[in-house]
């Protein structure tokens, strides 16, 4: 029997994708339409997504990574640490 993780288990690491996807937009100073062009979606679906309301797909976390220069794994994870306020997620390698 597959075990089921609550609903509130995914709210959170939508919360949390949700947080990364916001600071990684404003760090590159734009709009939820402009990204929400970028992803063929509405400003509203990237509001939802944003405040955890909406999940992504896995195409759209691939899409944002390369739009945003960093991996999928980066965009998923639990962890905030690699996203500073006002970074676009770019680096210098």
């Amino acid at each position: 029997m597959k075990s089921k993780v609550p609903s509130r288990k995914f709210r959170e690491i939508r919360c949390d994708i949700g947080t990364k996807v916001r600071l990684l937009r404003a760090g590159a100073n734009i709009s939820q339409s402009e990204l929400g062009r970028v992803l063929r979606l509405g400003q509203a679906a990237i509001s939802r997504i944003e405040k955890g309301e909406q999940s992504l797909a896995a195409e759209e976390v691939y899409v944002l990574a390369r739009f945003f220069e960093v991996s999928p794994e980066e965009i998923v994870s639990r962890e905030l640490s690699f996203i500073e306020p006002g970074s676009t997620g770019n680096r210098s390698n």
